[in-house]
C-alpha cells in the first residue's frame, strides 16, 4: 500500500471514529444512561450531539437522584458526558453547582471534578458553598473533591488566552489543571507548531506538572492527576490525525478515554502508523498488561510493528505470554520469539536487587500478622521499608495501627530531612485546623487525636544524635510530647557516662522532669496567647522517660520513692531492675521507698519482683 493510500485510509477510519453515531432523537438515548449494557452507546451518542444534548442533560441534572445503585450509575454517566463535552457544556455549570450542594454522598467529588472541565473558578457564592460542602464530607470523599477545586482554580490562568505565543508560554509553565486547557486551546487555533510541542510534553512521561502535590488531605499528599493525557492526546489527533507524531496522542486516548470502544479504536488506528508507534511503547505495554483481552491483543499487534525498541520490555512480554492460552498470550509468545531473533535479551533484575525486594515484601507482609521483636528490629533498621510504611499510613490515615506509627518514627532517621518534614506535616494535618505545636493531648483528654499521632510527630522531629545540651533544653518545651521524646533520647545517651562525669545540668534537668507534679488528664488547648499551668507540668509519660534515663545514675535518697513510682510504669524491664538496684544501694530506709518496693515485689514481672524483694531485704537488714 502506498503512503498516500495508507494516509487516506487512515483519515477515513479517523473520521468514522469521530463522527456522530446514527442520529436518533436524544429521548431514545436517555433511558439507557447508567445501564451496564447500553450506557456507553448512549453516552457516545449524546457527546456526538454536542450542543443539542445540553438541554436534556440539564433536565437530568435537575432531577438528580443517587438513592439507588441504578440511579448512581445514571448520574455517573451524565457526568462522563458533560466532562467529554467540556467547554461546550459550560452552561451546565450552574446546574451542577446546585446539584453538588444538595448531594449528600461521594458523588460530590465527581461533580467537583466534572466542573473543573467546564469553567474556571468564578468566585461566586455557589462555588464557596460547594467547596465548604465538599470539605465537610467524609474523609474518603474530601480529598478527591478538593482535587477538583484545585484543577478548577488552576484553569483560571489560561482560560482567556487565544494567542498562540501566550499559549506556548503557558504550556512551558506546565501548571496542573491549566495545561489541559492549553492543549484544548491549541487544537482550536489549529497551529501546526503545536504538534511537536504537545508530542514532546506527552513523551516527557516522568515530569510531574507544577502543583501536582500541592493538596494535602487526611494526613497525606494527594497526588493530583489532571486530564492532560486525554486532552492533549485528543488535541494531537485533531491537529494531525494521519501524522506519525500523533501516535502518542492515540496512546493516551487508548489509556484514558472512559469509553472502551473508543480505547479499542484508538489502539487499532495506531497500527496504521507502523514503526512510528514506537513513540508509545510504554503506553502500549500498559495496555497489553490489562485484563481486557481485546485491548491487550490489539496493543500486542501494534507492538509487533514498533521495532527493536520493544525488546526492552521482553521480560514483561514473557509474563503476558505465560498468562493463559488466549489470543493475547499466543501473540505475545510470537512477539517474544521475533524479538529474540533480532538479538534482544531478557533483562532480569540482578540477584541482589531481587533479594532485597523479596526481603522488603516479606517484612511488609509480617506487619499483617504479629511480628516478633527480631522482625520489628529488622524493619526499624531497613530504610527501604519507609515507602511501604508510608503507603500504609497514606491508605489508613488516622486508623493506622500504633505499630506502624512506631516503626515510621524509628525508620524516619534513616531517611532525608525532606521526607521527615513531610511526614510531620502529614501527621499534623490529621487534625486539620485543630493541630498546633503548642497543644497537648492524651488519649483520654485530647479528643481529636490519640497521643500516638503527637508522640510520633515529636519522635520524628527530635534528632537522636542531638547534643546533650539541646536535649536538656527540650525538657522545658511547651509540648509534653517533645519533652517525653527528649527524655527518651537522653535515656539512650546518659548511660554512656560514668555517674561522676555526667554533666550536672543534664542530671538536674532529668531529676526535675522525673519529679514534677502532674495532673491526671490533659486538655487539648492552645498556649499561644497565655501559658497554662497544666502545660508547665510533666505528664506521667515524661516522668517515666526521665526516670528511665536516670536508671543507671545515682539519685538523692529523698527522690527515690517518686522515681521508683515513675520508672515502674516503663515497659523496659531492664531499666526498672537497674533503677531498683541503683537507687536502693545507699539504702534510705524510709516508708515511701519500702511501700513502692512492696508494690513492685507483688507484680507479675518476675525480674522486677526479684529485684524489689532483694532491695527490701537490704533495707530490712539495715
Amino acid at each position: 500500500m502506498s503512503s498516500l493510500a495508507r494516509n487516506v485510509l487512515f483519515a477515513l477510519v479517523a473520521t468514522a471514529l469521530l463522527s456522530p453515531l446514527p442520529c436518533q432523537k436524544y429521548a431514545n438515548w436517555l433511558p439507557d444512561l447508567g445501564d451496564e449494557a447500553k450506557t456507553e452507546s448512549a453516552e457516545r451518542a449524546l457527546v456526538a450531539m454536542g450542543a443539542k444534548a445540553i438541554l436534556p442533560l440539564g433536565q437530568l441534572i435537575d432531577e438528580w437522584d443517587t438513592s439507588t445503585p441504578r440511579e448512581r450509575a445514571r448520574c455517573l454517566a451524565i457526568l462522563r458526558v458533560v466532562s467529554l463535552l467540556g467547554e461546550e457544556a459550560a452552561s451546565l455549570a450552574v446546574n451542577l453547582k446546585q446539584c453538588g450542594i444538595r448531594e449528600p454522598g461521594a458523588m460530590v467529588a465527581e461533580i467537583a471534578d466534572t466542573l473543573a472541565t467546564l469553567e474556571p473558578y468564578a468566585g461566586d457564592s455557589a462555588w464557596h458553598e460547594l467547596f465548604h460542602h465538599s470539605v465537610s464530607a467524609e474523609n474518603d470523599v474530601r480529598g478527591r473533591a478538593m482535587q477538583g477545586f484545585v484543577r478548577l482554580v488552576s484553569r483560571q490562568q489560561v482560560r482567556s488566552r487565544d494567542n498562540f505565543e501566550s499559549l506556548k508560554k503557558a504550556l512551558a509553565k506546565d501548571a496542573f489543571g491549566g495545561r489541559e486547557v492549553v492543549a484544548e486551546a491549541m487544537a482550536k487555533l489549529g497551529n501546526q507548531e503545536a504538534i511537536d510541542l504537545l508530542r514532546e510534553r506527552l513523551l516527557d512521561r516522568d515530569k510531574k506538572p507544577s502543583g501536582w502535590d500541592q493538596l494535602r488531605h487526611n494526613g497525606w499528599v494527594v497526588p493530583m492527576e489532571d486530564q492532560f493525557g486525554l486532552r492533549a492526546g485528543n488535541a494531537l489527533i485533531a491537529l494531525a490525525p494521519t501524522d506519525p507524531r500523533a501516535a502518542i496522542g492515540f496512546a493516551n486516548r487508548a489509556l484514558h478515554h472512559p469509553h472502551r470502544s473508543v480505547r479499542i479504536d484508538a489502539v487499532r488506528q495506531m497500527a496504521m502508523l507502523g514503526p512510528a508507534a514506537s513513540d508509545a511503547i510504554p503506553e502500549l505495554m500498559r495496555i497489553a498488561a490489562q485484563d481486557d483481552p481485546v485491548l491487550a491483543l490489539e496493543a500486542l499487534k501494534v507492538l509487533g510493528m514498533a521495532g527493536k525498541d520493544v525488546g526492552k520490555h521482553l521480560l514483561a512480554i514473557d509474563a503476558i505470554a505465560s498468562n493463559g492460552e488466549g489470543a493475547a498470550s499466543r501473540v505475545a509468545k510470537g512477539l517474544a520469539a521475533r524479538l529474540r531473533a533480532m538479538g534482544c535479551e531478557t533483562v532480569v533484575p540482578d540477584a541482589e536487587t531481587a533479594a532485597r525486594e523479596a526481603t522488603l515484601a516479606k517484612l511488609d507482609q509480617s506487619l499483617d500478622q504479629s511480628p516478633d521483636a527480631t522482625v520489628l528490629e529488622q524493619i526499624a533498621t531497613n530504610e527501604g521499608m519507609w515507602p511501604r510504611l508510608a503507603a500504609r499510613f497514606q491508605k489508613q490515615g488516622a486508623k493506622t495501627p500504633d505499630l506502624v506509627f512506631d516503626l515510621l518514627a524509628r525508620v524516619a532517621w534513616l531517611r532525608s530531612e525532606k521526607e521527615r518534614t513531610n511526614m510531620q506535616y502529614c501527621l499534623a494535618n490529621l487534625a486539620g485546623n485543630n493541630w498546633n505545636a503548642n497543644m497537648m493531648s492524651s488519649s483520654s483528654g485530647g479528643g481529636l487525636l490519640s497521643a500516638i499521632h503527637y508522640y510520633t510527630h515529636a519522635r520524628i522531629g527530635v534528632d537522636p544524635a542531638s547534643p546533650l545540651e539541646d536535649l536538656v533544653k527540650l525538657l522545658k518545651d511547651e509540648n509534653p510530647f517533645v519533652r517525653q521524646v527528649a527524655a527518651e533520647r537522653l535515656a539512650t545517651r546518659v548511660n554512656d557516662w560514668a555517674t561522676a562525669n555526667l554533666p550536672n545540668a543534664v542530671h538536674a534537668a532529668l531529676l526535675e522532669a522525673a519529679d514534677a507534679e502532674h495532673p491526671k488528664k490533659f486538655k487539648l488547648e492552645r498556649a499561644r496567647n497565655s501559658r497554662s499551668t497544666e502545660n508547665e507540668q510533666n505528664t506521667p509519660a515524661v516522668q517515666t522517660a526521665a526516670a528511665v534515663a536516670l536508671a543507671g545514675q545515682a539519685v538523692p535518697d529523698s527522690n527515690a520513692a517518686k522515681l521508683l513510682k515513675a520508672v515502674a510504669r516503663s515497659t523496659n524491664e531492664a531499666a526498672v531492675v537497674q533503677a531498683i538496684d541503683k537507687w536502693t544501694l545507699g539504702g534510705a530506709a524510709n516508708e515511701a521507698v519500702a511501700a513502692e518496693l512492696s508494690d513492685l515485689a507483688k507484680g507479675k514481672r518476675a525480674a522486677v519482683a526479684a529485684a524489689a524483694n532483694a532491695a527490701l531485704a537490704r533495707l530490712q537488714a539495715k
